[in-house]
């Protein structure tokens, strides 16, 4: 979570659940945790949020993160994220133990876009043949699925949609035992989970004699496995002859009918004998994919190990190459999304693409990953920051929070722009003429409304009267148009100065064409860096089906080079004239309520538990018809020594997703800055509020609570 690092003088905010591991180790650890009765379970992650118009012929993008063995402890140190889950279908925390489910923060951040997010069973040599058939058979060597209903009862419990199994022992006996294994555990998790979100994954390694043998391709001799699980995951070694062997297997009796979909072939981004070579040149490992069959199309793809593009010290050996969050987004952003023309992109892949072992030879061609895996249009109620999940500073309402360290927070990596990434195909109005417009996630902190970034979009030269409608989300709508609903929409902007003017430079859109019932345009006050952000919000009526929202900006209004957008929200709500923005009606309201301190939750006199009630209301004439607002929210904690006369002394500021907040004043430093404090008459003031979606801090009041953390005391 972001927030105040636990240096000297500072609060340690701690795990509240500290007995609920992040993994296992073995299978008796497992078993163990399961059968254990517990007087408390964090929540389930966050739902899965439904996708509009997918459809199971496409190729799927499966994306599985090995990064440092994984589990990495990054909240105050910030490395990979994944910004693409707006891209990915099926998301993997890969990790070396034995059974691993993956963070809530990283399942919160797939769902909130719509991919499933997976953990891993693992068996490798020499770390796992005391549990080699423990998993499977009994004592008396007959088939044995608690272990199934334990491995489902995880996803149930933590909210997330399957597992892959990597099996990578040598030798298997048993074999039979073994796949029936498989097929129940994919029918109890399509059974417990819903058929259309479950998803096990059976990576390509054990055979139907036994042996650890990857066939790099769905063969008659892994198709049993493959025919028993959702899909399957092959290895890294195949050539266009196994590709296609692969299209001949499914249309044999071997395939069972299923789609081609159901294949992912693995390509690992750090090399290591993949096909192609991996790094910036997996693009042409999906081209022969795609070329060598007739439905080759189809096939999936998945991206083994994509940090490598954090981790790898090929890439920043050269001079000027240190490892840096800017650094990284270049070489990211070029492998994902590529650049606004080809002339660029091939600039600084020579630049970037310094691995010798991934160099283009004459007459390869790059394209990045979006070419192949569009981002999916996005479900509402839509917001975003554009953040990407960490940075070195940290903004609320456009302005710094104090005493910020740098800071991870994978679950406010927020979606990305689809039609405005790494440019958008504006439209100039007068003569309906299309012009690319370069986008990017920029991290100025005088230029940030919320988190560490925003969306910076270059305007072209202009001879002072041009109008551009500038596409950036293309969202679902629905099927069916009610007449007691609208669609509002609502951007947050800056020009980068302290201009006032508003209405008449930006406003909504959908078309070139098509414009809001209703528009308003607020100022918001100056910033510390004397820059001031605008409140942009519309109303539309009768929008189905697949939408494309944008901005019209009126060039002759503004004199800045570009434009900076910090938030948007898009939502449905009840139609009513009520006007727009002064008051956000459109908006839930959040707040926090039953504040609550608990003293030595975990016996230790020197920590504590705090627990509230986050509440979300609408306004009578705007009933709640956007169901997965309160799920987006954060949770704002300030714990600060106040008194009569100075300034409150921040001990802590953090930002939380659940209603509870564990911290502890174990440091020295800390019970004297205390007990300091108390002798001169001061106090701990906790405060708790609620920022949403959009980057709002709400405008109620936050709880309040008086406490002596030395004297154990809640105070009147």
């Amino acid at each position: 979570m972001p927030g105040t690092a636990p240096t000297a003088g500072k609060l340690v905010v701690d795990d509240p659940f500290p007995d609920h591991p992040a993994y296992f180790v073995n299978l008796s650890t497992f078993e163990s945790y399961m059968t254990t009765p517990r007087r408390s379970h964090p929540p389930p992650a966050i739902p899965l949020r439904p996708r509009a118009a997918s459809s199971d012929a496409r190729s799927k993008l499966v994306v599985c993160h090995d990064m440092a063995g994984n589990y990495v402890k990054d909240e105050h140190d910030p490395m990979w994220t994944m910004a693409w889950w707006g891209m990915a279908d099926v998301f993997i925390y890969f990790s070396h133990y034995r059974v691993g489910p993956p963070p809530r923060t990283w399942i919160n951040a797939g769902h909130r876009q719509g991919c499933k997010v997976l953990g891993v069973l693992i068996f490798e040599p020499g770390n796992g043949e005391d549990d080699q058939y423990r998993l499977f058979q009994d004592e008396h060597g007959k088939l044995e699925t608690k272990y199934a209903k334990y491995l489902v009862d995880l996803c149930e419990q933590r909210g997330f949609d399957g597992w892959l199994i990597n099996l990578e022992l040598r030798f298997y006996q048993h074999v039979k035992h073994l796949r029936e294994w498989l097929a129940y555990l994919t029918k109890e998790s399509r059974d417990r989970l819903g058929h259309s979100r479950s998803c096990i994954m059976w990576y390509d390694s054990i055979t139907t004699w036994g042996w650890r043998s990857h066939q790099n391709t769905l063969t008659a001799q892994n198709a049993p496995f493959f025919l028993a699980s959702d899909m399957l995951h092959t290895n890294y070694w195949y050539d266009p002859k196994k590709i296609k062997a692969a299209e001949e297997c499914l249309a044999k009796s071997d395939g069972g009918g299923r789609p081609a979909t159901d294949i992912a072939f693995g390509i690992d981004v750090w090399g290591r004998g993949t096909y192609k070579d991996g790094g910036y040149k997996s693009c042409l490992a999906i081209d022969d994919i795609r070329r060598v069959t007739p439905q080759g199309r189809n096939f999936s793809t998945s991206l083994f190990g994509p940090a490598y593009l954090w981790e790898c010290g090929e890439l920043y050996s050269g001079e000027g190459q240190s490892r840096t969050r800017e650094s990284w987004w270049e070489r990211e952003s070029l492998f994902w999304i590529g650049r606004i023309s080809e002339e660029e992109q091939w600039r600084d892949l020579r630049i970037l693409n310094t691995d010798k072992t991934k160099q283009f030879q004459s007459g390869d061609v790059y394209h990045p990953m979006t070419h192949y895996f569009p981002f999916k249009p996005q479900d509402l109620p839509l917001s975003t920051t554009f953040s990407l999940g960490a940075g070195t500073f940290f903004n609320v309402n456009g302005q710094p929070v104090r005493d910020m360290s740098p800071w991870s927070d994978h679950c406010l990596v927020s979606p990305l722009p689809d039609l405005a990434l790494p440019y958008s195909l504006a439209v100039v109005q007068a003569g309906n003429l299309e012009i690319s417009l370069k986008c990017d996630i920029i991290d100025r902190p005088d230029l940030v409304w919320f988190g560490a970034h925003s969306l910076q979009i270059t305007l072209p030269p202009h001879d002072g009267s041009a109008k551009y409608f500038i596409p950036l989300f293309s969202a679902y709508c629905g099927i069916h148009r009610e007449d007691e609903e609208c669609i509002v929409a609502e951007v947050i902007w800056t020009t980068g100065d302290d201009s006032a003017a508003g209405r008449n430079v930006l406003e909504w859109s959908t078309s070139t064409s098509y414009r809001p019932e209703q528009a308003d345009c607020v100022a918001l006050p100056t910033n510390d860096s004397g820059i001031r952000w605008k409140r942009t919000a519309s109303v539309f009526y009768n929008l189905v089906s697949v939408v494309r929202f944008g901005i019209t900006v009126s060039l002759d209004e503004l004199d800045s080079p570009s434009l900076v957008l910090g938030a948007i929200s898009i939502r449905r709500a009840s139609r009513d004239p009520t006007p727009l923005v002064s008051a956000r009606p459109y908006a839930p309201h959040f707040y926090c309520e039953n504040l609550q301190f608990t003293f030595a939750y975990r016996r230790d006199e020197r920590e504590g538990l705090l627990t509230w009630d986050t509440q979300m209301e609408y306004p009578d004439d705007f009933p709640a018809l956007s169901t997965l607002d309160d799920e987006t929210v954060l949770r704002e904690v300030t714990i600060s020594i106040v008194g009569d006369g100075g300034e409150p002394k921040q001990l802590c500021w953090a930002t939380t997703h659940m209603d509870w907040f564990a911290f502890s004043w174990r440091e020295v430093e800390v019970q004297e800055l205390l007990r300091t404090a108390e002798q001169d008459g001061k106090h701990v003031e906790v405060r708790v509020g609620v920022i949403d979606a959009a980057g709002y801090r709400s405008e109620l009041p936050p709880c309040t609570l008086t406490v002596s953390l030395l004297g154990q005391l809640i105070l009147p």
